[in-house]
Order: structure tokens, then sequence, then C-alpha cells
């Protein structure tokens, strides 16, 4: 008998820039879009399962489409769309303060709570360029268990060496991290699914392989075409074992199949490709700079003349944070996207 190759773990996904060849006004309409055409694939078809990150889109779309936010909620209620991140939006790892950093996961999860009842526990950043040491820190005491990348594949000098490891900050805290084998936008072909499964078992000895399928960067949700293919494996026309999933549910068959003896990383994961992050838009990086520390200063002062009767403008001071922590998106304050988005 054959040795079963794995499983495969099939998950929808749309990559949406909050901002980076557009602006924001567009990215706003294109999740309404995007949820739309999500949600008649799940009346189509009733295993589908989708993730989707970033409060921010969530409260455009409650703002401006409260009807399909009521839908996208019920999905959720159901188990068949995944809030993934607990952040704001995709933020830079890098430039941030620590302290906006917190704020990213303090408003993300925050709303996700309020909004969907749902503590979120993985950390989703595909796409932003690199990661501080000290983000699992930080992730654990926000209540994050995992984390999940794809951009370490990017790297054009040094291959990062593990696809799921343990990632640990300086002062010990540490979460479980997934680089995943393919991109944040597979469109289901076979051979390309079997080419991974290989990787990530030459690589790792791991044999379950989760496949983030879907349109990406500008959004778009899934097409048909990639759930037809899908659903070839799920009903067992494919010689693996197959399945929707969630990224938790991932998340915790990697975590019980390896009984937790995994490779640690205990460093920044630096990625070795885009270049001229720190310094490009300079006057940008200042700007995000200044503001975090006057809203920092702005908070204590707050604090201190509420001691002598002063209302706390705690709605102002949480509406700025939200623009800031808007403009932390990783294309943006890391200078990549185009002229309009910083006028």
């Amino acid at each position: 008998m054959k040795e079963s190759r794995g499983t495969c773990y099939f998950l929808g996904h749309s990559h949406l820039d909050a901002a980076w060849l557009w602006p924001f006004s567009e990215s706003r309409e294109v999740f309404h879009e995007t949820c739309n055409k999500i949600l008649e694939l799940m009346d189509k078809y009733p295993r589908f399962i989708y993730c989707q990150s970033s409060a921010q889109y969530y409260e455009w779309l409650e703002e401006s489409y409260p009807e399909v936010f009521e839908k996208v909620k019920k999905r959720v209620e159901e188990g068949r769309w995944e809030i993934v991140g607990g952040t704001w939006v995709e933020c830079d790892c890098n430039l941030p303060s620590g302290e906006s950093l917190v704020r990213q996961f303090l408003y993300g999860k925050g709303y996700f709570k309020r909004k969907f009842g749902v503590d979120v526990k993985v950390a989703w950043m595909p796409d932003s360029f690199g990661y501080a040491w000290t983000l699992p820190q930080i992730m654990r005491k926000c209540g994050i268990k995992f984390f999940l990348t794809q951009k370490l594949n990017w790297n054009d000098t040094t291959i990062f060496p593990y696809y799921f490891f343990r990632w640990t900050a300086p002062d010990g805290s540490s979460v479980i991290a997934h680089q995943t084998v393919g991109k944040y936008s597979e469109t289901v072909m076979e051979e390309r699914i079997f080419q991974q499964m290989r990787m990530l078992k030459s690589r790792q000895g791991l044999k379950d392989l989760l496949v983030l399928f879907g349109v990406g960067d500008h959004g778009g949700g899934v097409t048909e075409d990639m759930i037809e293919r899908a659903l070839e494996f799920v009903e067992g026309k494919k010689e693996v074992k197959r399945r929707f999933s969630t990224a938790v549910e991932y998340f915790e068959t990697l975590v019980r199949n390896t009984g937790g003896k995994i490779p640690e990383v205990d460093d920044a994961l630096y990625l070795q490709y885009h270049r001229g992050t720190y310094t490009t838009q300079a006057i940008v990086k200042k700007a995000n700079r200044r503001a975090e520390c006057l809203l920092e200063v702005a908070e204590k002062f707050a604090s201190i003349a509420r001691g002598y009767g002063y209302e706390y403008p705690a709605m102002k001071l949480k509406e700025a944070w939200k623009k800031l922590l808007l403009n932390q998106f990783h294309d943006v304050l890391a200078g990549s996207s185009i002229p309009e988005v910083y006028k």
C-alpha cells in the first residue's frame, strides 16, 4: 500500500492591502465587494470556509453596509468565516513603537470581541516586511497563541529554514509560528500542492499542509473554480486526506502531531528582500513617530487633568489612535505605496 502523502487543509483567503497602488477609499469599497462575493459562494458551497483579518475593514463595512455586516456576522457565528489577525490592520512590524503594536492588538481584538464575540488567537501578518523580536511577547500578553506569515519565502539571500517553529521573544514569551509553504493566494493546482507537501516533509518531516487559496492584494475573494478543485480533494478524488479548515484547527493539529517538539527561533524575523523601508517616505515615518509620542503624552496629561475634574477625552483619543494605526499599514508606513496615498 502506498504511504499517504498527508493531509491538506484548505482555507479561503483574500489578501487586501489597505492602501498600496490605490488609496484607502478604494479598499473600503473593495472589501465590501469581496464580502458580497464570499457570502454568495458560501450559499452555493456549504463546506467552504474563509478567513479575513483587519478590524478596520469590518468597521468600514459596519458603517457603510450594515446589512452585509450582519450577514458576515452570521457566517462567523456558524464557524464558516474565521476572523484572524486580531490587529487593527496588518501593520508594519518594525517601525511602530511597542505601544503602537500593543494598540494594534488592543483595538483590533477589542473590536472583534465586542462585535462578534470572538477572541482572536491567530496573529496574521502574511505580507509585512519583517518582524521585530519583541513581537512574541506582545502577542502572548495580548492573548495570541499562533502567528502566520508567508513573507520569509521572499528572502533573496538566505533561505529561512523552518515552516513550523516556536518564536521566542527576549523575555521568554513565545508563540507557535507558521511560515506557509505556498503563497497567501494559491489557486489549488494539484501538482503545486503535491510539490509543497514534498517540501514540507523534506524540510521538517511534516505531512499536514495549509493551502490559503484566493485572489490576493486587491481583494476579490476566491473563484468558483478554486473551490471546485478543492472539492475534488475534499470528496476523495485525490490521493491525500483533505478538508476545509480554519487556521486555528490547522495550528492545533500541528501542535498535537508534533507534541510541541519543534525548532525554536529566538531572534527577529528579518526579511532579506525589501530594502529602504526604514528611509523611504521619511517624512511619513517622522510624522508617525511624532504622532505616537504626542498621543502617549496626551493620554498622560488627560489622566492628570481628570484628577482635577476635567473630562477625559476617551473617544477623541481613541479615534486619533485608530487613524494612526491605519496609517501604520505595512505598505503605507514602509513607504512602498503610490504618492497619492501620502497626500
